[in-house]
């Protein structure tokens, strides 16, 4: 359950940090905006991005641990019938 939680709250973050780094790309487009800028709201996309897949691959693996929780169940409910 807490592997849950945390799942449910990394996806979050990366939502967020996605959307600064969207909100950080378009301010680094204007007039004015340095190579760093530009930069910066590449590398805060990137860390969202990545933040953002990692949350996936968690929450496939969270469900495949419970299917097997769910099939085992099953499986003992029927073995004691």
């Amino acid at each position: 359950m807490k592997s849950g939680i945390l799942t449910t709250i990394l996806g979050y973050v990366a939502l967020l940090v996605i959307g600064s780094g969207v909100l950080w790309a378009i301010s680094a487009q204007g007039p004015g905006a340095t190579v760093q800028d530009r930069t910066a709201a590449g590398l805060i996309l990137f860390v969202g991005v990545a933040m953002g897949i990692s949350w996936i691959l968690s929450r496939k693996r969270i469900r495949a641990m419970e299917y097997q929780a769910r099939l085992a169940r099953t499986r003992l409910y029927r073995i004691q019938k």
